[in-house]
């Protein structure tokens, strides 16, 4: 297959060979929203091979949550009591949205990219995904750190479950400010969903979060391991 890969770039166009990757992509993920679609209830587990695909046709390469992570939030959507909310947006975004509109509850995104956000919601709009809300709100400074400016009016007081892939990591405080921001608003046993946890700054958070807000949390995964924490109120 590298001998290959090598040999198509020798003889075709660059330009010409991401055009052809873009109409595969294209098909590989409409046919992967099909299958997803049809086995997302929650009775049924998507299987890994639905998950991979639809990471290589959504095409945000370095950026996309990874099987492990992205099937463990997928799973939690299945059975959580709904609300959820979500730091960041993308497929993740797309496939939970489908969960929450199978299951009757909602489904909010902040997302600070207003060029992202824009394609996140064409997607929804072409799936009939009515059930998330994107949240297109700038990054805040806050006392310590950076974080969303949070539309408290438009936002429930009672998520079950929050998937926290954004802000980024570069940012002050990174991920820290979900707690201190968002705290008030999460019921006493939500389940935060931490991605990137070979990060050692996303531990660092973790460990504050645990030691500041009664929680616990596990790290979960070789590959790409993320963490699972638990509020204890």
């Amino acid at each position: 297959m590298t001998i290959l890969k090598e040999t198509l770039k020798k003889i075709i166009p660059e330009k010409l060979l991401v055009f052809m990757r873009k109409i595969i992509q294209k098909y590989v993920f409409k046919r992967s929203m099909k299958t997803f679609i049809k086995n997302s209830d929650i009775h049924r587990k998507p299987d890994d091979k639905t998950i991979k695909n639809l990471i290589f046709g959504w095409g945000n390469q370095g950026f996309s949550a990874k099987i492990g992570y992205l099937s463990a939030c997928i799973n939690k959507a299945q059975s959580t009591k709904g609300p959820v909310l979500e730091c960041g947006s993308g497929l993740s975004t797309i496939l939970l949205g489908i969960i929450a509109q199978k299951r009757g509850f909602n489904h909010y995104a902040l997302e600070h990219h207003t060029e992202w956000a824009s394609k996140v919601q064409s997607v929804l709009k072409d799936y009939g995904l009515n059930s998330v809300q994107i949240l297109n709100k700038p990054l805040k400074k806050y006392q310590e750190f950076d974080w969303y400016d949070v539309p408290f009016e438009s936002l429930p007081d009672n998520f079950s479950l929050v998937i926290c892939d954004g802000p980024p990591a570069q940012i002050k405080g990174g991920r820290y400010g979900l707690l201190p921001v968002m705290s008030e608003y999460l019921n006493d046993d939500c389940i935060i969903m931490l991605d990137d946890a070979s990060r050692k700054e996303e531990v660092e958070i973790a460990d504050r979060w645990k030691n500041e807000y009664n929680s616990e949390y596990e790290i979960i995964g070789d590959d790409r391991p993320y963490i699972e924490l638990t509020l204890n109120n």
